[in-house]
């Protein structure tokens, strides 16, 4: 694993990497998460849903897509950032992100426990 950002913890594999830069605890005194990742171009992350966490996404710069699905039905695909540079997403709601664009798309992620 090599190093981008010279942050702990931090997980890097072909699509790009993910990196923790404050919190790791989601109980009643967690702070949650805060994430800086990034997408390789052609690359997606994402595919998946939490149930009690809601997560505002941040876009920091590069170009991509998100993919989002509720409660099982279809859904919708927003471009980013001509359109939205930052969404929240609701616990339950299935989301992917991909990159579209030619460089490193890099995300800015929040992520709490819903009460």
């Amino acid at each position: 694993m090599e190093a981008k950002f010279g942050l702990i913890p931090e997980t890097t594999d072909n699509c790009g990497t993910i990196c923790d830069l404050l919190g790791f605890s989601y109980g009643p005194e967690g702070l949650g998460r805060v994430v800086l990742v990034t997408i390789a171009p052609e690359h997606s992350r994402g595919g998946h849903y939490h149930t009690d966490i809601s997560e505002t996404i941040y876009c920091l710069s590069g170009q991509g897509t998100i993919e989002f699905r509720y409660d099982k039905r279809e859904g919708e695909t927003l471009a980013f950032p001509q359109k939205i540079s930052c969404i929240e997403i609701p616990p339950g709601t299935w989301y992917r992100i991909t990159n579209t664009g030619n460089k490193i798309l890099l995300l800015l992620c929040v992520k709490s426990r819903s009460e």
